[in-house]
């Protein structure tokens, strides 16, 4: 039978507090007084039963308070649905029902008379289905509508604020325009994964790119919070790890940033594709068998063109370029083909006629000239240069050299005066590299990444080069985008203050900057300072990897092919894991992170599915430092090899923490 996923019944937000602006006997316009928004999978929702749901809700919260009053209730379990209740601000609550997904039992036959030759008089009972409870856990609906809280505060701020500040109708008509869209695309067995319920995924290699972000910020301003993102990982700075910034923030800035421009060359290879085939249908539509079509139409695999199998591969010429031919002369040759395509006549051979004239011979001495390649002119002083051992070489313009052939006149005078001038001493040292800062400020960050010995040049360049160069360079440079946010006070959470987040995207990492928003709406440094950061930290990156490649220890095949266990590390605010992103969504890891986090007393929670047969591992607390000081965090572990017993899958969790706590 088939499965009815889980889904959202009902989404309400209500704050028992409010009163009506004028008072009125009507005990219901009291209550949907309290009621700011609803929405429901029923479209069109009668207000009894509307006051009936949202009552029930208060009903539970008032009953759980007079045992424990700061601990409401705040989750409700029942055979078919689950209802969740989050309070993100005080006196206002956020209220979901959740159907559980279900599967339909067979439908069974009752007859009414004694006997079972009555089948006219017999009909089925009504359907019935088995719900699945561990289809919906309550820690992740719970994650994901504070995630959806958040997100709305990030764009208009918290609730009250804005009921102070724009009324109760504003409010309304802010819940209704986001909350809607919000609840009708939560999909709630796909969106509530695992690995967003701890956090986002932090760099595996933010351990080196952070201090240049904070060398970065504070030689800018130092009211200035920067991080990087380089998707889905975050790279945070020291300032933004200790800011009461909302996680959703990172998240955020992704959506806003703008996908990777296609070179012109793709587009017009798509465009030449999308010719093509919409060339073959019509040759379809002119009555062509599917056969015949897929003969003479592209083929859809990989945009390769199809082959004709009947060719004599034995005559075909394969037109190589003359440089490919490394000035020999092919043993066979097929006859040259005339611009339509059809092989040109070569004049009658021996075997044809037994008398033979000096024209034909001339004749077919000329044809067999023309199937010739055209010799190539090697020139071997720029050979020579090109291979000899050092790194900077002037350009040739000898007479004669290919390269000489398409340059104007204008730019080999050009070329020739830079030749007679005369060449700085730090160029003619192998042994030095040249690193040239765009800015002053920027120069203070990649001073790790700058070789020692290294200067400037001190040449002077022509003002008009020097402006057409400063013209390319900015129109090289990605712009800044900007976007307005409303973020949480440092004093207090329920307090935002509006913010401007500028953002610039270059090599797929996005440098993002937060300040404060005022009237002028300049970024607060330059592109080129930007980009001089983005490709600092894209050097780090490649050193580093190229450090942890040499380290690494070459896996047996016995590894490579057994299956491989998977963990998610989090600490504070971010998670660290070794793939890309943390697939795993077993119910042991949701019921183990719930026990850790209802319990203190609870350290370290181990599990075994029964099919599959997985060890699911959830520890608190990460070790102890070579210092000797003891490291927060959490780590989720999930062993696939069905051999592994109790003493195994703590020996593999006692590996990763020390490779971590080693690398950190």
């Amino acid at each position: 039978m088939s499965r009815v996923p889980a889904g959202l019944s009902y989404l309400t937000i209500y704050n028992p507090t409010l009163r009506l602006t004028q008072p009125s006997d009507d005990e219901d316009a009291e209550e949907q007084a309290h009621i700011l928004f609803y929405t429901a999978r029923e479209r069109a929702v009668s207000r009894d039963r509307m006051l009936r749901q949202v009552g029930l809700a208060k009903a539970l919260v008032s009953f759980s308070q007079m045992f424990n009053a700061e601990d409401p209730c705040d989750t409700v379990h029942s055979q078919s649905k689950r209802m969740i209740m989050v309070s993100p601000e005080p006196n206002y609550w956020i209220h979901a029902c959740i159907d559980l997904a279900k599967t339909p039992r067979p439908a069974t036959v009752r007859g009414k008379g004694k006997g079972k030759d009555k089948p006219s008089t017999s009909k089925p009972d009504a359907i019935s289905y088995d719900y699945h409870d561990a289809s919906v856990h309550d820690i992740a609906i719970r994650e994901h509508i504070l995630r959806g809280y958040e997100h709305f505060k990030l764009l208009h701020g918290p609730f009250e604020s804005i009921l102070a500040t724009l009324g109760h109708e504003a409010l309304e008509l802010q819940l209704e325009r986001f909350w809607t869209v919000w609840a009708w695309r939560w999909d709630i067995e796909q969106d509530c994964q695992f690995a967003a319920l701890l956090g986002e995924p932090l760099h595996p290699l933010s351990r080196v790119a952070t201090p240049l972000l904070d060398r970065y910020s504070s030689a800018i301003s130092d009211d200035l919070c920067v991080f990087a993102l380089k998707p889905p990982y975050v790279i945070p700075s020291s300032k933004f790890s200790t800011s009461r910034y909302p996680r959703l923030l990172p998240h955020y800035v992704m959506s806003r940033i703008p996908p990777p421009t296609v070179p012109a060359e793709a587009d017009a290879d798509a465009s030449k594709v999308a010719t093509s085939t919409s060339g073959a249908a019509a040759g379809q539509e002119d009555g062509k068998s599917s056969e015949a079509s897929r003969a003479t139409s592209p083929s859809s695999f990989l945009a390769m063109p199809s082959m004709n199998l009947s060719m004599d591969m034995r005559g075909l010429k394969w037109n190589w370029p003359g440089y490919l031919t490394f000035g020999k002369v092919p043993r066979t040759s097929s006859l040259p083909t005339s611009p339509s395509g059809t092989p040109a006549k070569l004049p009658p051979s021996d075997t044809d006629q037994h008398t033979t004239t000096d024209d034909s011979v001339d004749a077919k001495q000329h044809a067999i000239e023309g199937l010739k390649p055209d010799p190539v002119g090697v020139d071997t002083e720029s050979l020579l240069e090109a291979i000899s051992s050092q790194n900077v070489h002037t350009p040739s313009t000898r007479e004669g050299s290919p390269a000489s052939a398409h340059v104007p006149q204008s730019q080999i005078e050009e070329i020739a005066s830079f030749e007679t001038e005369e060449i700085p001493e730090f160029v003619q040292d192998e042994n030095t590299t040249l690193s040239v800062d765009l800015s002053d400020t920027a120069s203070n960050v990649s001073d790790d990444h700058v070789v020692e010995g290294s200067t400037r040049p001190s040449t002077p360049m022509d003002p008009q080069r020097a402006a057409s160069t400063e013209t390319i360079l900015q129109e090289a440079l990605p712009p800044f985008l900007s976007t307005r946010v409303h973020l949480s006070d440092a004093t207090d959470a329920f307090q935002t203050q509006r913010k401007r987040v500028w953002h610039l995207t270059k090599d797929a990492i996005t440098v993002v900057m937060i300040v404060n928003d005022d009237d002028t709406a300049e970024p607060p440094c330059t592109a080129e300072q930007a980009v001089t950061l983005i490709s600092a930290i894209h050097g780090a990156f490649v050193e580093a990897e190229m450090k942890e490649g040499a380290d690494a220890i070459i896996p047996t095949a016995t590894k490579i092919l057994q299956p491989q266990d998977r963990h998610i590390i989090r600490t504070g605010e971010y998670t660290l894991s070794p793939e890309p992103g943390f697939s795993s969504n077993s119910e042991h890891l949701f019921y183990e992170k719930e026990m850790l986090t209802s319990d203190a007393d609870v350290l370290e929670v181990f599990s075994r599915g029964q099919n599959p047969q997985h060890w699911h591992v959830a520890k608190r607390g990460l070790g102890t430092d070579s210092d000797g000081h003891s490291v927060e965090g959490e780590i989720y572990l999930e062993v696939a090899r069905k051999e592994s017993t109790l003493t195994d899958v703590d020996n593999a969790l006692a590996t990763v923490l020390r490779k971590y706590i080693d690398t950190s």
